[in-house]
């Protein structure tokens, strides 16, 4: 039975379907890779990874909902058993980045934590080898197992600053990259707008200078874009370090009434803050999906998708008599009369769309 708040119980069921929206548009993403033959890396990416990305978002934001999900059940009994642990350990540095976490609770967080950390290396680096992939994930494993540590548990400023290292690198060294990109790409543009190639028609007085060229509406919208994708691995990045910012501070203030009050607080009110803090971590899997799922061959891969069947349908209903012999040669396959001893056709099967049927049968009608 649920022992989750009545008055909490709206947000909390929210924040729980949001978060499986945001599980099947990384999932989505996933396959969509796989699709594309690129399981660990994205080739017209700008250097990002995507599928690793995917697979981080996508654990991380599976572990949340099992959090979520356990949380809604045993709310009552996670919330006191905290209240006790603070009793006890309100000077551990690790009850203020985990909002007090124990047992399943606690593992969750630092998989999340974890995950965290992959997607903001990842996205720094732009690494494309395997090299970099295994640096990116061995990297958060060493800071985390480091926080262990009886001399870093003792002092809470170098515990707190050691756990937000990766992420503090993460972003500045990714806020560099991407102003040092943007920077070449522009220099690059516009050197390709000042070089002009002329070439002559044959037996012509007409130049390809005189053509018309593509409009410049046309260039800025994919410039725009272009831009805005780069700018979106940075903002990934900021939301990842203010996640876990604001998380500390919400962390800080529930330990700072735990530890003053004569019992835990079981309001409505801290359920709905303690949920709400869910959505940033689980958003990252959305932000992947609308920064590297919705380019060009992914939209054009998941529109061929959705329409193949109705379209395979729609052939396969298309009536067949009185069409000519030379517009399909899957009857080239039938076998000739016995009296006429023209060779036999090879057997090739050819499938024709709905536009080239109806151009080649143009008495027919749609």
């Amino acid at each position: 039975m649920a022992e989750i708040p009545a008055g909490a119980a709206g947000a909390a069921i929210a924040v729980l379907i949001y978060s499986f929206v945001c599980l099947g548009a990384s999932c989505l993403v996933i396959w969509l890779t796989w699709q594309h033959f690129e399981r660990w890396s994205c080739p017209y990416t700008v250097g990002e990874d995507v599928a690793c990305i995917a697979y981080a978002t996508t654990i991380g934001t599976l572990c949340s909902i099992i959090q979520q999900i356990h949380a809604i059940h045993a709310w009552r009994r996670i919330l006191t058993a905290r209240f006790l642990h603070l009793q006890d350990h309100s000077d551990d540095p690790e009850a203020v980045m985990s909002n007090g976490s124990l047992g399943l609770d606690l593992v969750l967080f630092y998989i999340q934590f974890y995950c965290y950390n992959v997607e903001g290396l990842l996205v720094t680096f732009c690494v494309r080898n395997l090299a970099g992939k295994v640096l990116a994930a061995l990297v958060p494993i060493v800071s985390i197992a480091s926080l262990q540590a009886s001399p870093i548990r003792s002092n809470s400023e170098v515990f707190l600053l050691l756990a937000g290292i990766p992420l503090m690198f993460s972003i500045g060294l990714g806020g560099l990259s991407v102003l040092a990109i943007l920077i070449r790409y522009i220099v690059f543009r516009i050197r390709v707008q000042k070089f002009q190639v002329t070439y002559g028609w044959p037996n012509s007085d007409i130049s390809s200078s005189t053509l018309p060229a593509e409009p410049i509406g046309k260039r800025n919208m994919y410039d725009q874009w272009l831009l805005a994708r780069f700018t979106a691995a940075f903002v990934v990045l900021s939301v990842f370090e203010i996640t876990i910012l604001v998380f500390k501070i919400h962390s800080a203030d529930n330990i700072n009434k735990d530890i003053q009050g004569d019992q835990p607080d079981l309001s409505s009110q801290r359920a709905i803050q303690d949920f709400l803090l869910f959505l940033p971590g689980v958003s990252a899997s959305l932000l992947v999906f609308l920064v590297f799922g919705t380019t060009r061959p992914f939209l054009e891969y998941m529109r061929s998708c959705l329409f193949a069947e109705r379209d395979q349908s729609s052939l396969e209903a298309l009536p067949l008599q009185n069409m000519p012999s030379a517009s399909l040669s899957t009857l080239a396959s039938v076998p000739s009369h016995p009296g006429n001893h023209a060779p036999a056709r090879p057997e090739t099967e050819i499938w024709l769309d709905e536009n080239e049927f109806y151009s080649r049968n143009p008495g027919r009608q749609r």
